[in-house]
Order: C-alpha cells, then structure tokens, then sequence
C-alpha cells in the first residue's frame, strides 16, 4: 500500500525467490485472478517494471489471508501492492509473489464518526462515502490515487496533516495471526511509517467528525483545484519522488537548480512541478533512477541537502 498513496507491506526483497512448483502452490491458493510472468508495468502508475513471478488477485479474505500465511511461512519472497502510485518496479522485474488485495479487502463501513475501510479500497472511494454521510476528517486526501492501505504505509497527507491524525487502529496479519493493533502502537512520522515491520494491513479504522455535506464537499473541491493546477495530469508518473526536506520543499529546490523539463531516455522532470518525473516516451526503469541520481547529486552539492526518497524502489536490475 506512498501520495499514493499505494500499499507495500512486507520486505519486499526479503525471503527466498521460489521455484516453479512453489509458485503453482501459491497460485493454486487464489481463487481470482492468476498471471504469471506478469508486468508490473501494467499494474503501477508510473507504467514502468518487469515482471514478477506470478500476481495474484483474490477475490475472498480467506484466499488472500491463505496466500500471506503461505508466503510468510514458507519464507518466500512476497509483497502487496494496491493501485501502484508512489511505486518503482526495477526493470528486472520482482523475483516472486505479487498480492494485490483490491478485490478482498475492499469494504467500507460507516456507523456514526467511525469508519472502517479495507486496505484495498481506493482513497477516492472513501472520501467520496464520508462526503455523502456528512463525516469530516479525510478529505484533504482529495485527489490522492491510492488505496487506503498505501495512505496507511506512507502516512500521506498535506503540509502538517497526515492520515495518521484520524486513525483509531489497523487489522494486520503477521506471522499467519490476525490482529489489531492500535494507532499509538505504530510509529509515524512525516509521509512513513513502520506498518511494514508490523504485518500486512487488512483493514483499518478511523475516528471522523460530523460536519455539513457542503461544507465537506467545499473542501474536497479545493484540494482537487490545488492538485490540477499544480501538479502534472494525464501522464504516467509515481507521485512526488521526495520528502520535503525541513529547508524548503523538495518541488522548490528542483526547480531552482534547472531541472524542470529535463530528460533522460523517456524520463522528465515535470514541468508543472519538479518533484515529479513523468513517463513519455516508454522509459525504462533504470533511465528514472539515473533522472533521481543526478537530481540527488546535484541537490546535495549545490544545496548541501540530502534529499530523502518518497518512491519505493523494488526489485531487481
């Protein structure tokens, strides 16, 4: 499950890479959709990736909680992944089991201010129900393309405020248990967090406050108009690449160095806002990261800054 928002739990290069029989075992395990040898360039936003050995979607909790517990069990090389923003696959693809949990874990419940949404559900999903019920807390993550399960793992939010501020616990599985764990057990700071050490993250459960339909809707509006006019549209991009740094945001300091409008192969930098580094013209993965590597070269030589990465780079070369 990163502004995207996308989640990724787990250790994504950790365990074993399975062999073939293993991976069929796995893959018997899911009763929804199966591809082997699959793209991840087809399932993240930035539309780059090779493949992974197989990506499973179950459609039931059981399915998907079976394939977790088998993976973890069995040591093998696994992550979840939900809409694959704020995601960098490597052009070698993922050597093992991809698990994508927008079919299993996709429920919403609302009753009175608390509200209960599976790590699958799409941000916009979310909002849009809170709008309509009058219940106020999570639309400042207008806009944001993620699943709630990816909010949760990069505690996304805007400016000061994080999605971590409004929420009560989260449902995770660890070790083949499910249990929840409550929000002053998990550590967040400013867009992570360490729910990847806790378990994968099935559901989670956030304290709103009543407020007018209008009003929550106002403000949905403004943070749509903030994001179209200020970040890149309708192109294959992951999302901001860095945190803001305590000296000045990331975008800002990008900008100031010349690199808007940069290119690399099929890379560039936006031109609508510098800390995003957009896909035209089939990039490959190793051509962004060399774009990352000399943005990260030239801040800290120039600005004395170390930038600090908001994409998540998996895989292998």
């Amino acid at each position: 499950m990163s502004s995207d928002s996308e989640e990724r739990t787990g250790e994504p290069l950790m365990g074993s890479v399975p062999d073939k029989e293993t991976v069929d075992q796995i893959a018997a395990l899911c009763d929804g959709l199966t591809k082997f040898n699959e793209p991840l360039s087809e399932h993240t936003t930035i539309g780059v990736g090779g493949p992974a050995l197989v990506w499973l979607r179950p459609k039931s909790e059981g399915s998907a909680l079976r394939i977790l517990n088998a993976c973890a069990q069995q040591g093998i090389r696994h992550f979840v992944i939900g809409a694959g923003s704020n995601l960098l696959v490597r052009d070698g693809g993922y050597p093992g089991v991809v698990i994508n949990l927008n079919h299993a874990f996709k429920k919403v419940q609302l009753k009175n201010s608390r509200l209960t949404a599976g790590a699958g559900t799409p941000v916009g999903t979310v909002i849009k129900k809170c709008a309509q019920a009058g219940q106020s807390g999570l639309e400042m993550l207008a806009g944001v393309p993620g699943t709630i399960g990816g909010a949760l793992a990069t505690n996304a939010g805007v400016d000061d405020w994080s999605i971590s501020d409004v929420l009560d616990h989260v449902e995770l599985v660890a070790g083949g248990e499910t249990k929840e764990v409550d929000r002053d057990e998990i550590t967040f700071s400013y867009r992570s967090s360490n729910l990847a050490e806790l378990g994968v993250v099935l559901r989670a459960s956030f304290l709103l406050n009543k407020a007018p339909t209008p009003q929550i809707q106002s403000r949905i509006n403004g943070m749509l108009f903030k994001r179209r006019s200020t970040q890149p549209q309708k192109t294959k991009s992951a999302g901001c690449i860095f945190k803001n740094p305590p000296e000045a945001p990331a975008g800002k300091i990008i900008d100031e160095l010349g690199f808007k409008g940069k290119k690399l192969g099929g890379a560039v930098v936006s031109d609508a806002h510098a800390n995003w580094i957009v896909n035209v013209e089939l990039a490959s993965a190793s051509e962004i990261i060399e774009l990352i590597e000399k943005i990260e070269a030239a801040v800290e030589k120039k600005r004395g800054i170390k930038l600090e990465r908001e994409l998540e780079i998996v895989g292998v070369d």
